[in-house]
């Protein structure tokens, strides 16, 4: 990565001087306590109080790249959901509500940002669900059937005064 970067500072008259933390807790500490330019992705909730912005340079080019040139930005990676090799045969409607469901990264960045504040997950996630039924619920396996809905509700509802009340 660190070809990259340089090749860039001087590509882009970017006057950069690199530096790199020896342990993990030195390079949270060198990208909150310096004005610094610094390598992040998402999600992650490491720097999200500082709410960076991304430097924005021209589409990922894969034959630059493959000669060398890295002007360009760097590929996108797509993020995937893992799961276990037999979830469809043993929870077929979790694998399709995972397979199906879609969530965007305003709604993860707002998320991060409140579990930043002391929010708990628990919390977080209750909230979110009791505040967003009719985005999730389109994605479940029978959203049709009414006593499927009506079991998914109460489910959620023992989840949520479970998870809420420890």
């Amino acid at each position: 990565m660190m070809p990259q970067f340089m090749q860039k500072s001087a590509i882009w008259e970017l006057q950069l001087a690199i530096a790199v933390g020896a342990t993990w807790s030195d390079y949270l500490d060198l990208a909150a306590n310096k004005m610094c330019l610094f390598y992040w992705w998402e999600p992650d909730i490491s720097f999200i109080a500082m709410q960076p912005k991304r430097i924005i340079f021209p589409p990922h080019d894969a034959s630059a790249w493959a000669n060398g040139n890295y002007a360009t930005s760097s590929a996108n990676q797509k993020l995937d959901t893992v799961v276990s090799y037999d979830l469809q045969a043993l929870a077929p409607d979790v694998y399709t509500f995972m397979s199906k469901f879609r969530f965007t990264i305003d709604d993860m960045r707002s998320l991060l940002y409140q579990r930043n504040s002391g929010t708990t997950s628990d919390s977080l996630a209750c909230t979110w669900l009791t505040n967003n039924e009719n985005v999730w619920r389109r994605f479940l396996a029978n959203t049709t059937a009414t006593t499927t809905s009506q079991t998914t509700t109460s489910n959620m509802t023992t989840w949520m005064t479970s998870s809420t009340s420890m």
